[in-house]
């Protein structure tokens, strides 16, 4: 019958995947969507996000910032903390450049958002021009290091969407500078090839997940398919950019810090910490599911948090079995919340 029965307020949905077993497992996934405000309050959206069934951008796909990423998956190690969002200079004052970033419990990364700059011819070498002041960037992967090369045909593949790439000194003069980049790791000259920075979500075409999807050869079609290759890894299915996963996933109640992400210089608030109670009905028995939280997803320009568990119930060879899956939350003991506000 495979019904799933939701009480809450949130956004579920529900599918029957192959493990890398080839076993069928239950998957439901939950997805929440929350308003915060400046001064650290949160409440239930008005609109609750629908589960993403598939990628979506903010742009055509493959050329512009993956926003969504597929969250109905059979594994998901840890959490993926992805924020969506803009570089504010403090006051709308416009700056050269601004330091801007996100702490999430244990995961904290900061980028260095820049004005207009490019490579200007210099006496002995290539220097990089002044910048031009700005008030605000999206932080996205258009703006970070990447991007095809105007003097050939070459692709910087792991940002193929970026700004800045070039081949040669000659390419290089005139040509923009990336506008979003790692503060650790600043480009210094036309040759460096540093990762993309950012906070947002990377697309699974990328080398950096793309490598973890295994060997998809034609021995992979003839004897394993539709299962995923023998050497795949798990970790495909986190799209988390570097430095914004865990190892273990986030609980909720997490705090969270907000710097030059809104016209509001400093943002704080804690995520919401919801106590689920899913319980599944196989044939007579009532199995109850536990949750991991997956992602965390923030829009500071919206003034959204997301969040998205997943429960995982493995059926063997046959999830036909699985009659009902009901959904409810639980009261926190601690503050007597029901959803996590």
């Amino acid at each position: 019958m495979l019904q799933l029965v939701n009480v809450t307020p949130f956004s579920t949905e529900r599918a029957i995947l192959y493990n890398e077993r080839g076993e069928h497992v239950w998957v439901v996934v939950i997805k929440a969507t929350y308003a915060f405000y400046p001064d650290g309050s949160l409440d239930l959206a008005n609109a609750q996000e629908p589960v993403s069934t598939a990628p979506e951008y903010f742009g055509e796909a493959g050329a512009s910032t993956l926003r969504r990423d597929a969250e109905i998956v059979f594994a998901h190690p840890g959490t993926a903390v992805i924020i969506n969002a803009s570089a504010y200079a403090p006051d709308g004052q416009p700056v050269p450049h601004i330091d801007a970033g996100a702490a999430v419990g244990p995961v904290k990364k900061t980028v260095r958002v820049f004005g207009d700059r490019h490579w200007a011819r210099g006496l002995t070498r290539l220097r990089v021009s002044e910048p031009e002041p700005f008030a605000t960037l999206p932080i996205r992967y258009e703006f970070a290091f990447g991007g095809a090369c105007d003097g050939d045909d070459s692709v910087y593949e792991p940002n193929p969407i970026g700004l800045g790439y070039c081949t040669s000194s000659t390419h290089a003069v005139n040509r923009k500078l990336p506008r979003v980049e790692d503060p650790s790791s600043l480009i210094r000259s036309w040759k460096d090839r540093p990762e993309p920075a950012g906070l947002a979500a990377i697309p699974a075409a990328w080398p950096s997940r793309k490598r973890l999807a295994g060997t998809a050869d034609e021995h992979w079609i003839r004897t394993r398919a539709p299962l995923v290759p023998r050497d795949f890894d798990p970790l495909f299915f986190n799209a988390g950019a570097p430095g914004m996963t865990t190892r273990t996933p986030l609980s909720g109640g997490e705090p969270v810090v907000l710097v030059n992400l809104a016209s509001q210089a400093r943002i704080e608030f804690n995520l919401p910490r919801v106590f689920f109670n899913i319980l599944t009905y196989v044939g007579n028995q009532r199995i109850r599911q536990a949750e991991q939280l997956d992602r965390v997803i923030i829009e500071p320009d919206r003034r959204q948090v997301v969040l998205v568990w997943r429960s995982v119930l493995n059926c063997g060879r046959d999830a036909r079995a699985v009659e009902m899956t009901h959904i409810d939350t639980k009261v926190n003991a601690q503050n007597g919340r029901r959803f996590g506000i």
